[in-house]
């Protein structure tokens, strides 16, 4: 072999060499390059992954702070619930001591009130002016008062009610006797004011009764004649009663209320006059009664109305039987006043003779 083609091989060598150091060396720079991208995409992930890492830990973050925001926004709440109810309760308490206070204070004022009012009717009981102080304790809020202290008090104001209840039952009388009704009328019903019921309630109904008849209260007068009756008018008193009623009645032409009271009266009640008495005025009301109707049937004949009227008039001896009954009251008249007989048998008359 020459040495050319020793030459040309040797080239041949060196340029298969070069190639292949050339190929070696694109692969390398192939790879070069690949690792280079990977790298860079590593480095890409690398960085996106501390994002997501940086972006996680600020949302844990956020989260944490937001959830202890909440829970301490809850246990706030939850104290702030309790402290309200608390405050609530204890504003509760703070009126409902109040309100005791209140009414403590109040019940002191009263008591305050009380005791100054009893401090004025001691003091009128000791200058002895006993209508004021009976006044007075009547005002008083005995329940503000001791037991004792009402007690105390109690005796003395029913012992000058009984007085004062009497006195002007007594003044009630002596207007009476003389005609002054009104002024009858007042006392008695002054008398009453003091003492409901005294021992004499039943003769002072009776003359109270008969007083306001007379001063044409026709139906308070009624009213407590038939209270004098029921209270236990001795019988004579009763009739007496009864028959001023039917009197009453009938003067003030209320002739059916006569007749439906002495139909109402138990006869056996009654003494013999005035039950013959009222036998007799029940066919005389009964006959004015229908006469009435009659006339206010027919207009054309008012005149005989007057007529049944003069029926009346041959009255005048039972009306004259009540007088023997006036002594009767002397039975009882000591009790309240010893003319007491007398007073009556003056109103009685009048309404027999109407």
């Amino acid at each position: 072999m020459s040495d050319l083609e020793q030459i040309h091989q040797a080239i041949k060598q060196m340029e298969r060499e070069v190639i292949e150091g050339r190929n070696v060396n694109i692969k390398t720079d192939n790879n070069m390059r690949s690792l280079f991208a990977e790298l860079k995409k590593l480095t890409t992930n690398q960085e996106r992954a501390e994002r997501k890492m940086r972006l996680s830990a600020f949302s844990s973050y956020a989260l944490f702070v937001v959830i202890m925001a909440a829970a301490f926004f809850i246990v706030q709440r939850i104290q702030v619930g309790d402290l309200t109810k608390e405050m609530d309760d204890v504003k509760q308490r703070l009126a409902q001591t109040q309100a005791q206070l209140d009414t403590q204070r109040l019940a002191l004022e009263e008591r305050d009130a009380a005791e100054k009012r009893a401090v004025y009717v001691f003091n009128l009981i000791r200058d002895g002016k006993k209508a004021e102080a009976v006044d007075e304790f009547r005002k008083i809020d005995t329940g503000k008062l001791t037991v004792a202290e009402v007690g105390l008090f109690k005796m003395q104001i029913d012992d000058f009610a009984q007085e004062l209840a009497r006195k002007h039952y007594d003044q009630g009388l002596a207007q009476f006797r003389i005609g002054g009704y009104k002024s009858a009328v007042q006392e008695f019903e002054a008398s009453l004011s003091y003492v409901a019921k005294p021992d004499y309630y039943a003769l002072l109904c009776f003359h109270l009764g008969l007083s306001q008849v007379q001063g044409k209260q026709i139906d308070a007068g009624v009213e407590n004649l038939k209270k004098a009756i029921e209270a236990g008018l001795s019988r004579e008193m009763a009739d007496r009663a009864r028959i001023s009623i039917a009197d009453a009645l009938v003067g003030a032409d209320r002739l059916e209320d006569a007749v439906a009271y002495l139909e109402s009266v138990p006869l056996d009640a009654c003494g013999i006059y005035v039950r013959a008495d009222i036998q007799q005025r029940l066919p005389i009301l009964r006959q004015r009664i229908r006469n009435r109707q009659q006339n206010l049937g027919s207009p054309a004949a008012p005149t005989p109305a007057p007529a049944p009227r003069p029926a009346l008039a041959p009255r005048p001896a039972p009306a004259a039987a009540p007088a023997p009954a006036a002594p009767a009251p002397a039975g009882q008249a000591p009790a309240p006043a010893e003319p007491t007989p007398a007073a009556p048998a003056e109103p009685a008359p009048p309404p027999a003779q109407e």
